[in-house]
């Protein structure tokens, strides 16, 4: 159903497309009833300045800060 949208996201090197490809995946998946998030399961409980966040580290309603796929250690 949102197979080809999810490989196409996975490796789109453009962040514009990207986010487009990722937000078409959610909506078809959505439409389709398949899964209705409920609750954000990764939790952060330690901080390290080798750690990019891969966004804007401002808070959030969660928890903890997103995890995302362009959060990575930086050594």
């Amino acid at each position: 159903m949102a197979d080809a949208q999810i490989e196409a996201a996975r490796i789109e090197t453009d962040p514009q497309k990207q986010i487009a490809l990722w937000q078409e995946a959610q909506r078809l998946i959505l439409e389709a009833v398949c899964g209705i998030p409920m609750t954000e399961t990764a939790g952060v409980w330690a901080r390290s300045e080798t750690l990019n966040w891969g966004h804007a580290f401002t808070g959030s309603m969660s928890l903890g800060p997103l995890v995302t796929d362009q959060t990575h250690f930086t050594e």
